[in-house]
């Protein structure tokens, strides 16, 4: 029969730590980038669906000039020039 030693155990488990932390900092910063992604997303779209043509968008941005929509004018100037 096989011999169990909790402290054996234990050490074992201590030996592997920084990669337990390491693995416990990567999964939340994946789980943060998700939640700004999705924050981001969510801000671009309720900025964009007031507009009805990309004129009027850009329109818009202009005479309100937030966070948010300087970023939108960042991404309509590289995707349409």
């Amino acid at each position: 029969m096989w011999d169990f030693s909790v402290g054996r155990a234990m050490g074992l488990m201590m030996q592997t730590l920084p990669f337990v932390v390491l693995r416990i900092g990567v999964y939340f910063g994946i789980t943060l980038a998700y939640i700004l992604a999705t924050g981001a997303g969510a801000g671009i779209g309720f900025e964009g669906h007031f507009a009805k043509t990309e004129k009027e968008l850009k329109k818009m941005l202009r005479e309100k000039p937030d966070l948010m929509s300087l970023l939108w004018q960042k991404i309509l100037e590289k995707s349409f020039g």
